[in-house]
């Protein structure tokens, strides 16, 4: 007997007004991803073949964490000043998600580049940070071939381009770009009622 998934990895809210959808996509069609410096998150294994920017950061105050569990554990965030000026249109996009879903502050935010064929390992967000902030996304170039899943012969879910969507990050996902093209996201995590949980 098969075993039958019931808990969804993506849960498609709605359609992003075109303005907004449009705004963005030109802004971040303008990037040159081959400039754009590794991040921490880049440097980690689970997230070799991605870029991003940053649009919010974690708010340090002390030394810098090593880790991504020690990541985990800084709630407060604040905006990447100079990234706020370089992509207004992706900031209106972040604002918009937040008063569709009734948010009640704004985590870390960032610009992810899922480079052709490339994978973002097994893995779960977990820590405090996680269980404050829910994971948004706004696919700004995608396919159907981009998909996410819980691993090896798991059923693929695939967020469609232009809608808003909301990440099960708190269960085990990967996401796999089975193609030769940049998939795109605007990715907000977003402190809602009841804190994050499995939808």
């Amino acid at each position: 007997m098969y075993k039958i998934e019931t808990i969804l990895l993506v849960k498609i809210i709605g359609k992003v007004e075109d303005s907004i959808f449009l705004s963005s996509l030109e802004e971040v069609s303008k990037i040159n991803w081959e400039i754009i410096d590794i991040e921490d998150r880049s440097r980690n294994y689970i997230f070799s073949t991605s870029r991003s920017i940053s649009l919010r950061v974690p708010k340090i105050t002390d030394v810098r964490p090593t880790s991504v569990l020690d990541w985990g554990t800084i709630l407060d965030c604040i905006d990447h000043q100079q990234n706020k000026l370089r992509y207004p249109a992706c900031y209106r996009a972040v604002e918009w998600i937040l008063t569709q879903v009734n948010g009640i502050s704004l985590g870390r935010v960032m610009i992810v580049n899922l480079l052709p064929g490339g994978i973002v390992a097994p893995h779960i967000d977990s820590g405090i940070y996680f269980s404050k902030y829910s994971r948004f996304h706004i696919p700004l170039i995608t396919n159907e071939q981009v998909v996410f899943s819980r691993g090896k012969n798991a059923t693929e879910e695939h967020m469609p381009c232009g809608h808003l969507c909301q990440l099960n990050n708190l269960d085990m996902h990967m996401v796999k770009n089975n193609t030769d093209y940049h998939r795109i996201h605007i990715i907000a995590d977003i402190e809602i009622r009841g804190g994050n949980y499995v939808f």
